[in-house]
Formats: C-alpha cells, structure tokens, sequence
C-alpha cells in the first residue's frame, strides 16, 4: 500500500507541474458556479410558494440570502485576493518543480516514520513496566488484580509520556530542517544550464 501511495504521489506531483494553474483557476470557477446555481435553484424554490406567509416560503427565502450573500462575498474576496492567489499559484509551480527535481525527498517522512518507531516501542515498554509498579489489590470472583500507583509512578508516566512526544517532535524537527535545507540549495543553488 505505502508503494502505491507513492506512486500516486509522484503522478499528482508530475500532473502539478503540468497543469497548476488551470486546476487551481478551475476548481475557483468551479466554486463559484457551484453558488452560483445554489442562488438560482434557492430563488426558484421561492418562486414556487404561493402562500408569502408561510414558514416554508421564509426559510426558502432565507436560504436564497444566504447563498447570495456567500455568492457576492465569494466574488468580492476571490477579486481582493487575485494577487494573492497567483502568488499561491506560483508557489505550487515552484513546488512541484522541486519535487519533480528531487524525487528523493518524498521518502523523509516514511524515514521519519521509521526513527520514531523504537521510540513509540521504548515508551509503550516503559509505561507497561511503570504500571506494574504498584501494590496489587485482589478482587473478590476475579483473577484478575488491580494495581495500586502511587503518585511517584504516576510522576514517571507523565515524564516517559512526555519524552517520548519529544523525541518524536525532534525527529520530525530533524525531517523538516532537512527538507528546509534542500529546497534552500535547490531554490538559491546555480540551476543547470549554467544560470543563476
């Protein structure tokens, strides 16, 4: 499955760097036709209300102000945003650029993943050992016993617990400083072709 997931992985990074901005401008066009005909399909199931009174007719209308008033802020926000959005446009060409280019770092999360493993087996040991750490209670009909912490052992779950996020924090910091690393070289690094 994991190998599948990277094959879809690269295919939408390669579909990326073909194909950015039509996707990104289609699927905003695609929102808002989308509310446009949610405005439309609300007004004519007003239109069909004879009776103006009735809670039917209100909730109808209520829901034609509502995806009209979604509509025209949709409008007004994608207009003042125009620049906004390209800039956004730009920076997804730019990425799928530098994993087009360095396919190799598509792996850092699995390698991650792999370094944070013994970490999450040391603390699921741990926190087994540190809850055999009490007095065992016996109960009536039962084979099974409760064990009694104590605060002191409570004190070194809470601890363990919060090493062990920690540690998992600080190889996924490990993983993304690598990341921010190489796309550093590769943004700023000569390109091929000889320029700068």
């Amino acid at each position: 499955m994991a190998f599948v997931t990277i094959i879809v992985t690269l295919f939408y990074i390669y579909l990326l760097r073909c194909i950015t901005k039509p996707i990104l401008y289609g699927s905003l066009l695609m929102i808002f036709v989308f509310l446009l005909l949610c405005t439309y399909y609300t007004y004519d199931n007003t239109l069909k209300f004879t009776d103006k009174e009735s809670n039917d007719y209100k909730f109808a209308m209520f829901l034609f102000i509502v995806c009209a008033i979604l509509t025209v802020a949709y409008m007004i926000l994608v207009c003042c945003m125009w620049r906004a959005i390209a800039l956004g446009a730009a920076v997804m060409e730019t990425a799928s650029d530098f994993i087009g280019d360095n396919k190799k770092v598509v792996f850092l999360p699995f390698i991650a993943y792999f370094f944070c493993l013994p970490i999450v087996a040391w603390w699921t040991a741990t926190s087994v050992f540190i809850y055999g750490l009490g007095t065992p209670e016996g109960k009536v009909d039962s084979f099974v016993c409760n064990i009694a912490a104590s605060q002191q052992s409570e004190y070194m779950f809470w601890y363990c617990l919060f090493g062990m996020f920690w540690l998992v924090a600080f190889v996924i910091a490990i993983q993304l400083f690598t990341t921010a690393c190489t796309v550093c070289l590769w943004y700023f690094g000569e390109k091929e072709g000889g320029s700068d």
